[in-house]
């Protein structure tokens, strides 16, 4: 049998691969650009190898929605676990504020909510999960300034996942000093 007709012995791994590539080019335009001959070429696997992972655009789509789910659901539970009781908002208003600086989440975000906002299920999927997993913890919003802090961190959240301000360690150094102070 000729060697590239060997089944790789790493399926794990080319599926991680494929739905690397998949996010990169769904953060860099849009999910409805996912192809197929593309992320073989980027993997180096065959379109059929590809395909053993995902028979087809929207199982690839889906498949990418909930692995990146699954990553944010890991990154919230280390939040609420580090989350004391007497000061919830301040906890997640700086742990969003630290989370935002990194590239990495940055990108698994984009993937979020790029899916929640060109397809239905995807949205329907994230407000199923965010009822069951955010609704019912630690961070119930029992006091205005709480509500404060959340929605605070929520906004840095949205404007520096999407770009819209690109704020610097700096700047969000001088807001968290600036917030303290209320």
């Amino acid at each position: 049998m000729g060697e590239q007709h060997k089944r790789s012995k790493l399926p794990e791994e080319h599926r991680r691969l494929i739905l690397d590539i998949a996010a990169e080019m769904a953060i860099e335009d849009s999910f409805s650009s996912l192809s197929f001959d593309v992320i073989a070429r980027k993997s180096k696997l065959t379109k059929g190898g590809v395909l053993h992972h995902f028979a087809n655009k929207q199982a690839l789509m889906e498949g990418l929605f909930m692995q990146t789910l699954l990553e944010f659901e890991h990154m919230m539970l280390n939040i609420k676990a580090s989350i004391s009781d007497g000061s919830i908002g301040a906890n997640y208003l700086e742990t969003i504020v630290e989370l935002t600086k990194d590239s990495g989440y940055r990108k698994l975000m984009k993937v979020l909510i790029k899916g929640t906002i060109t397809s239905d299920r995807f949205r329907d999927i994230w407000i199923d999960w965010f009822e069951n997993h955010m609704r019912n913890t630690k961070m119930e919003l029992k006091s205005p300034k709480t509500l404060m802090q959340v929605l605070l961190a929520d906004g840095i959240w949205y404007a520096q996942v999407l770009g819209y301000y690109n704020l610097s360690d700096s700047d969000l150094t001088d807001i968290m000093k600036e917030f303290k102070k209320l």
